[in-house]
């Protein structure tokens, strides 16, 4: 889907009297809590191909941190087998792979749409009375963060606002 389509969707005139709501949530602490572990075992699902597989494999593998302030340095901290780091053009695609068996879940629940890119999920209806949009909302905040809990590698809070 494009994002012009869903702008359209979400903007422009539709069904007279439909209530529409939008609903965001972010994940928060998405790129630190992420398992390598989940990662790589999605990347294998989706047959990436082995050079692709390795490359993400070492930028994942072995991270190291040095914390400095002003003068002081400290020593070398090993990161382990959670998170990537933010701001690399691998972080949102590496996120994305673990949350990848989510919009067929979401797909399920009347009146929703929905957009995911890495740790931002925005669902929205435009159709459905004002409780059947709330419901629907409800049904779709669970399912997310069901699917969060469920892949044991984000057990965390989401974020978020209506």
């Amino acid at each position: 889907r494009h994002y012009v389509d869903d702008k359209k969707d979400i903007v422009d005139p539709g069904i007279p009297g439909a209530t529409r709501k939008i609903l965001g949530l972010d994940v928060q602490k998405a790129f630190d809590k992420v398992t390598h572990k989940s990662v790589l075992s999605n990347l294998a699902e989706m047959n990436v191909g082995v050079r692709t597989y390795n490359y993400i494999s070492a930028f994942l593998k072995d991270r190291t941190a040095i914390l400095q302030f002003g003068g002081i340095q400290s020593p070398v901290i090993k990161l382990g087998a959670r998170g990537t780091p933010q701001g690399a053009v691998l972080s949102p695609f590496s996120f994305n792979c673990t949350m990848r068996k989510l919009p067929e879940k979401l797909e399920n629940i009347l009146h929703i749409r929905h957009a995911i890119y890495a740790d931002d999920v925005t669902i929205w209806t435009r159709t459905g009375s004002p409780d059947d949009v709330k419901k629907a909302l409800q049904e779709a905040a669970d399912t997310v963060q069901y699917y969060i809990y469920e892949i044991r590698n984000l057990l965390y809070r989401i974020r978020c606002r209506l």
